[in-house]
Order: C-alpha cells, then structure tokens, then sequence
C-alpha cells in the first residue's frame, strides 16, 4: 500500500499495518540457513518454470526449524489464527519472491506520500521488523506510527492487541475521513 500511495492515487488516507518496507532489512531478520535454502529455492523455481512450465513453491508459514516464507516462533500458530478453518488457502508461495525480497523495499518512495498515514508496528515483530516501518514513518510528511508494544506480527488481528489495533485505526480515520 504505501508504494501505491506514493504514486500518489485518488485516495485519502492510507493505513498500513506490520509493513514491509525494507528488503534488506527483512532479509537481515532470517538465520543464514534459511537465506541460504531460500536462494536455492528461488533458484530452483526460476529454472523449473522456464525450462519445465512448472513453478516450484515453499511454504508460506512454518514452524520454526523448517523452512517457509515465515517461520519465526508466532508465524504457525499466528497465521492459523487468523486463516478460517475451512479455507481455501494453500500454504505456499512462488519460490521466487525469495529473489525479489532483498530488492523490494517500498518504504524507499514513502517521502512521495501526501496524504494522512498511519503505520501499526508490532513492537515484537520478527518477519518485518519494527524499526525500518518506524523509520519509514518518519519520511512521511502527515504520518502517524503506532507501536503496538508486546506484540507480535500476526497480534494485531487477534486479541488484545488487535482491540488496541481497532481502536486507534478508527480513530485515526474518524480524524482525517470524518
């Protein structure tokens, strides 16, 4: 979202919640292991679509020891919280992004954002860290950031910190949308 906001659409304000902003930041935040097996498998999905027309996927959540998009200690049970339990989802994703990742880091056009922003840090994030998004909403002219303070990537939609989350994103558009 905020990337999209800094090519400064027809919207009014923006609200982005545990964002990625930095992909070297993100990339810093996993063990080598896990840098090393998602080269490989980036690698190996590149090659298998081109040659073969058939993508290879990793899984999107693990638990921690194995290998997934995010497998941090609340990743699991986190993303199960928040995922119905007869859904459709299929926990994997292209193999490729891994490659992108290092590269994206939208939080490099947020000085262009000119409309009200409010960024919700989790305090305790492991998969996108906390400080970058702060930084980030410093660049933004009419940002406010929020840090959601002993809690955790996926908290903010579930719980206490989701409540506290809610609260402070409704006001925040009663303020700027009336």
């Amino acid at each position: 979202m905020l990337k999209i906001a800094s090519e400064n659409p027809p919207i009014a304000a923006v609200i982005s919640q545990v964002p990625h902003v930095n992909g070297m930041a993100s990339l810093m935040a996993m063990n080598f292991k896990d840098i090393v097996s998602a080269t490989i498998a980036g690698i190996r999905d590149v090659v298998s679509s081109t040659l073969f027309g058939r993508p290879y996927y990793s899984p999107a959540v693990g638990r921690p020891g194995s290998f997934a998009a995010m497998n941090t200690e609340d990743s699991w049970d986190g993303w199960y919280a928040i995922v119905p339990e007869n859904s459709a989802w299929k926990n994997q994703v292209l193999s490729r992004v891994f490659l992108q990742m290092p590269l994206y880091s939208p939080g490099k056009s947020a000085a262009r954002i000119k409309v009200p922003t409010l960024i919700v840090v989790a305090e305790s994030d492991a998969v996108t860290p906390a400080v970058p998004a702060q930084k980030v909403a410093n660049k933004i002219e009419k940002s406010e950031c929020y840090i959601l303070s002993n809690c955790g990537h996926f908290e903010p939609y579930v719980g206490q910190c989701f409540e506290k989350n809610i609260k402070f994103q409704l006001a925040f558009l009663k303020r700027h949308l009336g």
